[in-house]
C-alpha cells in the first residue's frame, strides 16, 4: 500500500506543484494528509535513531519528489487569509458579505469568523486590544464589507440595496 499512496502523493505534486498535502486532504478514499503527515513523523523517528517503518529507499523517492520533511505550522495571518479568500469566494457568487450564521465553507465557519471580524472591528475602533490589523480592515473594506449588518438588511437584503440606491 506504500507504493500506491506514493503514487497518488506524486500526483498531488504533480497538480499543486508541491506536497504539502492538507491534513484533512483525501484522494480517491484515501486519507492523504494524513499519511504524509505520518511518514513526517516516521522520518523524525529515524532520523533521531527510533525505531520507524520508513527505509532511506523511501526517504530518496519522498525526496525525489520535492517532499517537506519539515512543514511549518499555519499562521495566524495564513489563517485569516484562507479565510478571507473564502469570504471573497462568498462575496463574488452572492453579491455581498452578508454570511449568514450558521454557514459553513470547507470545514470553516465563515459565518461566524465574519462575526468575528465585526466584533474585533468595534473592540479595535473603540481603543481596545482586538487580533486585527489595519491591513485586515483595508483589505475587507476593498471587497465591500459591511461592518455593522442591521435586522432590516439581514431580513430583506433586496429591499435594503434599493434604499441604498435612491
Amino acid at each position: 500500500p506504500w507504493q500506491h499512496y506514493f503514487e497518488l502523493l506524486c500526483s498531488f505534486q504533480r497538480e499543486n506543484g508541491h506536497c504539502r498535502v492538507p491534513h484533512s486532504y483525501t484522494l480517491d478514499s484515501v486519507k492523504l494528509g494524513q499519511w504524509a503527515r505520518l511518514q513526517r513523523q516516521y522520518y523524525r523517528n529515524y532520523m533521531e535513531g527510533k525505531s520507524a517503518p520508513i527505509t532511506e529507499e523511501r526517504i530518496a523517492q519522498l525526496n525525489a519528489i520535492g517532499f517537506e520533511w519539515r512543514v511549518k505550522e499555519k499562521t495566524q495571518s495564513d489563517m485569516w487569509r484562507h479565510k478571507f479568500e473564502l469570504l471573497c469566494a462568498f462575496q463574488r457568487e452572492n453579491g455581498h458579505c452578508r454570511v449568514p450564521k450558521r454557514c459553513n465553507v470547507d470545514s470553516v465557519k465563515l459565518g461566524q469568523w465574519v462575526i468575528s471580524q465585526r466584533q474585533f472591528y468595534r473592540n479595535c475602533r473603540e481603543g481596545k486590544s482586538a487580533p486585527i490589523t489595519e491591513e485586515c480592515i483595508a483589505q475587507l473594506n476593498a471587497i465591500g464589507f459591511e461592518w455593522r449588518v442591521d435586522e432590516k438588511i439581514k431580513s430583506d437584503p433586496w429591499q435594503h440595496k434599493f434604499d441604498r440606491l435612491r
